[in-house]
């Protein structure tokens, strides 16, 4: 059974639920992004740790020009290393019929004669592993694989050091170096021309002259072991083999989208929420400030009958609890559902042998807690007028306001002024904390149009920058050997 003040409270909503409803959509807009936000980086970080983990992701990374297997030797000795695996990579040509532009393959080497791998794992979609005594059999990268239609028993064309070769194609598979799977330096992936590919140590090794020797390493630490001394030592370790500096997992290109985009993540789920929610605390004021003016003899009936101050300050805190509820329930449900959606659309940039996502639950106590402090401070200064109304005073009307000449008009300088204008001032200069705050949330809610496309601006002055003054060059070419002078006058002719 509800009591009195509760049968009271319903009625009220019923008759302003057009109010309410205004109220809690702009309360859910921001508690839906802060909940979706919250998922995505939830099921994010717990997939990018699981695969990470269970595929031993490496923590350093060196590249070098070439550098005997013996070397790999004083690399397991030095303190701090737990484990060393060397590798030959070197950058193709692919040749596939139907593209325009030729694709490009980042071929990895695989451990010699079959020997399981002991970082960087390579998942396997389909297929199996290049045989030990098969020299052109290769896994290829699943999102090039999707993207031109290719299978295990499918072949591909590459020129390797100069030679075309045909590539046989027996699994299809994924790392956890490559999750962003991107040419270095590109912005965006082009799965149609790019791919990773591994291949048998042996059979690349000999095509690039590299049989018993490496030109990449990755190392994994030991439990405890601070990164900085042990690169120190790597650097020295690799320095006459033409090695470009070892790095660290959080500085490897993958590694580093991933990063960068659970900070944006993080940004938008404290950004966002912030600007809608400080606009519904203004709209809460203005709704209830309305409500305890025009039920001021209706707070003087209830503190007649015996209703205390604390049980009439509750009972218009009500109206924050319902409107605070519904906007957590509706920015709850539409969170969940934006963020299920937005899981498929980063499976177009972030490869992982699987990706589901997951409802972060403790954002919704968060967003209830969220929505509920802000619209309760939004109203305080209101319930405190009602609780300290005494009934006497609260059955006569609400005292005429003070109407004297404001501080423009005192020094003289709105004489060419319409009286309209005058009676704006006034009342700005009476009630000063309340313009504020209007002013407040009237530009936090043009910040909201203004925003996304401050947003579209700014990636556009970026491609603009980038495609015309940074890199104005319509056509780049890479030498994998270094050339005479000739040779660029060679290109110019």
């Amino acid at each position: 059974m509800l009591d009195t003040l509760d049968r009271k409270l319903l009625r009220d909503l019923g008759r302003m639920k057009g109010q309410v409803l205004a109220v809690s959509l702009v309360m859910a807009c921001g508690l839906a992004m802060m909940i979706m936000t919250r998922s995505l980086i939830l099921t994010l970080e717990s997939t990018r740790a699981a695969y990470y983990q269970q595929y031993a992701l490496a923590d350093i990374f060196a590249v070098l020009k070439r550098a005997p297997l013996s070397v790999a030797e004083r690399l397991t000795t030095l303190p701090g290393v737990a484990t060393v695996e060397t590798r030959v990579v070197v950058d193709v040509t692919l040749d596939l019929p139907g593209l325009a532009a030729p694709a490009t393959g980042h071929i990895i080497s695989l451990p010699e004669d079959g020997a399981a791998q002991k970082l960087n794992l390579v998942f396997l979609r389909s297929g199996r592993f290049p045989l030990t005594d098969n020299r052109r059999e290769v896994v290829l990268g699943e999102s090039f694989a999707l993207a031109n239609g290719l299978q295990p028993g499918d072949s591909l064309v590459a020129v390797i050091n100069g030679r075309r070769e045909t590539l046989q194609i027996c699994g299809i598979g994924l790392s956890p170096e490559f999750v962003f799977e991107a040419r270095a330096g590109e912005t965006l992936p082009d799965h149609k021309r790019f791919s990773v590919i591994w291949m048998n140590y042996h059979a690349l090794a000999v095509a690039y002259n590299l049989d018993g020797a490496f030109n990449d390493v990755c190392i994994d630490l030991a439990p405890g072991a601070a990164a900085a001394p042990v690169i120190a030592e790597m650097d020295r370790v690799l320095a006459p083999y033409g090695a470009g500096g070892a790095y660290t997992r959080k500085d490897q290109a993958s590694v580093q989208r991933l990063d960068d985009e659970l900070r944006v993540l993080h940004s938008l789920s404290f950004i966002y929420p912030l600007v809608f929610l400080s606009v519904a605390a203004f709209m809460v004021n203005a709704v209830l400030a309305r409500i305890v003016r025009l039920q001021r003899e209706q707070i003087a009936q209830m503190k007649a009958l015996g209703y205390s101050s604390r049980q009439v300050g509750i009972h218009y805190l009500k109206f924050v609890l319902v409107i605070g509820v519904l906007g957590t329930l509706i920015g709850g449900t539409a969170g969940r559902l934006l963020g299920a959606q937005l899981v498929d659309l980063y499976t177009l940039f972030f490869r992982f042998p699987s990706l589901v996502f997951r409802m972060d639950y403790s954002a919704l106590g968060v967003a209830l807690l969220i929505s509920l402090g802000t619209s309760v401070l939004g109203v305080l200064s209101v319930v405190w007028q009602a609780v300290k109304l005494p009934p006497a005073e609260a059955m006569r009307p609400e005292p005429p306001a003070d109407f004297q000449p404001s501080l423009f008009e005192r020094i003289g300088l709105t004489r060419l002024f319409s009286p309209v204008f005058r009676m704006a001032l006034r009342n700005i200069e009476r009630r000063p904390w309340q313009a504020v705050f209007t002013c407040c949330g009237l530009a936090l809610a043009t910040s909201l149009m203004v925003l996304p496309g401050a947003m579209s601006d700014s990636i556009d002055y970026l491609l603009t920058f980038q495609w015309n003054s940074a890199q104005r060059q319509d056509v780049a070419v890479f030498l994998t050997e270094p050339a005479s002078g000739k040779g660029f006058h060679d290109g110019r002719t």
